[in-house]
C-alpha cells in the first residue's frame, strides 16, 4: 500500500521544507496532511504543524485551538505524549495574541500534564520544561518558591561556570510552577547542591541557603493559609490535575469561554 498521500508522508515533506527554510512549501504540505487526515489524532498533529508554520498570530491561534480540540476527540492513550506540546503551543499563541491570562492558564495546564506524566514514569525533556517556565515568566507569573534568591543563585552559578550545581538546581527550578510538592522538591535540590562536596563554593553557599529558606517559608505560609498552592497559582491553573496518569480516564471539559473546549483532558 502506497504511503505517498498519507498524513505521515505530508508531515515528513513539511518538516523537510521547514529544514530548507521553504515556509510556503511547508504550509502547503501540512495543509495536505490536514486534508488527508481521517482520525482525530492525525488532525491534531496536522493542525499542530500548521500552528507552528503559520505566519500570522491569528492563524497560529486558530490552528493551535483546532489541534487541542481534535485531540479531545481522540483516544487518550493516542495523544497523551503530545498533550504537553499542544498546550504549550496554544499558550504561546495566546501570548502572541496578547491574551496573557489565557496563556498563563495553558502553560499551567501543560505543566500539570507534564508533571503527571513524569510521576507516572514518563519523561519530559528540559526544553519543554524551559518553554513552560519562560512562558509563565513572560506572562508575569512568578510561582511560589521562586524567590529572587533563586534567580540570583542561577546567575551566579552561570557566571562561575558551576555546571554541576546547575544540573542539580536548574531542573527543579524549571519544574516549579507553585505547588507545595514542587517547592519541596526545589528545596531538596538546593539542599543536595549545598551538601554535595565540591558542588557549591564561596558566596554561592549563602545564596543556596537563602533560596532554600525562602522556598520553605513560602510553603509554610501557604499551609497556614490552608492552601496547597499559592493563591495566584490556583487561580491561574483553573484547578489542580490529579496525578495518576495510567489510572485516569480521558475527560472532555469546557472552559466556559468558548463553544469548543480548549482543555480536552483532566488527568
Amino acid at each position: 500500500m502506497s504511503t505517498q498521500g498519507t498524513p505521515g508522508a505530508w508531515w515528513e515533506r513539511g518538516l523537510e521544507a521547514q529544514a530548507a527554510n521553504d515556509a510556503a512549501q511547508a504550509v502547503a504540505a501540512f495543509t495536505q496532511a490536514w486534508e488527508t487526515s481521517a482520525t482525530p489524532r492525525d488532525r491534531a498533529i496536522s493542525a499542530h504543524y500548521l500552528a507552528h508554520s503559520s505566519t500570522t498570530a491569528e492563524d497560529q491561534l486558530r490552528w493551535a485551538r483546532i489541534s487541542v480540540e481534535q485531540a479531545a476527540e481522540a483516544e487518550f492513550d493516542e495523544v497523551v505524549e503530545m498533550l504537553v506540546s499542544l498546550y504549550v503551543t496554544l499558550a504561546d499563541a495566546y501570548r502572541e495574541s496578547g491574551e496573557l491570562d489565557r496563556a498563563r492558564d495553558y502553560y499551567m495546564h501543560g505543566s500539570e500534564v507534564a508533571e503527571a506524566i513524569e510521576e507516572a514514569g514518563g519523561s519530559i525533556d528540559e526544553v519543554t520544561w524551559g518553554a513552560i517556565s519562560s512562558g509563565l515568566g513572560a506572562c508575569g507569573f512568578v510561582a511560589q518558591g521562586l524567590s529572587e534568591d533563586v534567580f540570583t543563585l542561577i546567575d551566579s552559578l552561570v557566571e562561575s561556570g558551576s555546571f554541576g550545581a546547575l544540573s542539580v538546581v536548574l531542573p527543579a527550578v524549571l519544574r516549579c510552577t507553585g505547588t507545595d510538592a514542587q517547592v519541596q522538591r526545589l528545596a531538596a535540590a538546593l539542599d543536595t547542591a549545598y551538601w554535595t562536596p565540591g558542588l557549591i563554593g564561596g558566596s554561592d553557599r549563602m545564596l543556596v541557603l537563602a533560596a532554600a529558606a525562602a522556598a520553605r517559608a513560602q510553603i509554610q505560609t501557604s499551609v497556614e493559609q490552608g492552601a496547597g498552592v499559592s493563591a495566584e497559582a490556583a487561580e491561574q491553573s483553573g484547578g489542580s490535575v490529579v496525578a495518576g496518569l495510567a489510572a485516569s480516564p480521558a475527560q472532555q471539559v469546557t472552559d466556559g469561554e468558548s463553544d469548543a473546549p480548549d482543555v480536552p483532558f483532566r488527568l
